[in-house]
């Protein structure tokens, strides 16, 4: 939008489409560019929140990915991959403690 002269400002994931729409409102030409791309973004961003979902319903009910996400900075999908990752031992060893045998920090004083 900048390469046309146009700002966009600061706006949320909500307000966006209805921003670019705005700012491109008088310019069919322009319009005609940019509407595929929104159609593109939100149908991206509806299938992102469906896989969201369906990765917090998977790890809500497993009881091994709840324990992993009390631990600072571990989230749904990292919790997901340790658990289901066979090439680590159970249980993840020294995990609690900030660090662990395996990752960037393997082998640190």
């Amino acid at each position: 939008m900048r390469n046309f002269g146009l700002k966009i400002g600061k706006v949320g994931a909500v307000k966006f489409e209805e921003r670019i729409r705005e700012l491109t409102e008088g310019m069919p030409d322009l319009a005609e560019i940019v509407e595929p791309l929104l159609d593109a973004r939100r149908k991206l961003r509806q299938n992102y929140a469906a896989l969201h979902r369906k990765l917090l319903a998977i790890v809500r009910d497993d009881e091994v990915c709840r324990r992993l996400m009390s631990i600072p900075g571990v989230g749904p999908v990292v919790s997901l991959a340790l658990h289901r990752d066979d090439r680590y031992p159970r249980p993840l060893p020294q995990l609690q403690g900030g660090r662990s045998d395996f990752g960037p920090d393997a082998g640190a004083p």
